[in-house]
């Protein structure tokens, strides 16, 4: 959440190259990096602009995609850990915001009728991962 109170999604590697890993405070999803697709996933790609949000179809022909999802949850082998990550936006700023709950406990948001993907549900629970592990070569 930056200062003026804006969720910021961000891949792992861009967290890293950063050195935000302290600064992280929640996952929202799971999801395929680049590269890593399997056949009949979706390509998911984010907007150039602030408030453009992310969207299945491709914005230019030289983009590339921010992760890989599922676009319906038959074709996730019936995992029922994928979820639909749905798209809110505040009608006053325009800020959008991705979540796999179907609604949201804060006033302001307006859910997408339509769900943008599907993808792995984040667990319950408090954020358990180590910020300063690394390969055990590295010592």
């Amino acid at each position: 959440v930056d200062e003026q109170g804006q969720r910021n999604y961000l891949r792992a590697q861009n967290v890293e190259r950063r050195g935000k890993w302290d600064a992280v405070q929640s996952v929202a999803f799971y999801a395929t990096e680049p590269g890593r697709a399997a056949s009949g996933m979706t390509a998911v790609y984010g907007g150039r602009a602030r408030n453009a949000g992310l969207n299945t179809e491709r914005p230019s022909p030289q983009a590339s995609p921010l992760f890989y999802a599922w676009p319906s949850p038959e074709q996730a082998n019936g995992n029922a850990s994928i979820v639909p990550l749905y798209e809110y936006r505040r009608d006053d700023s325009g800020h959008r915001r991705y979540s796999t709950q179907a609604e949201l406990d804060e006033a302001g948001w307006r859910r997408a009728e339509r769900p943008l993907c599907h993808v792995w549900q984040a667990p319950p629970g408090p954020l358990l991962f180590d910020r300063n592990a690394a390969p055990a070569d590295a010592y």
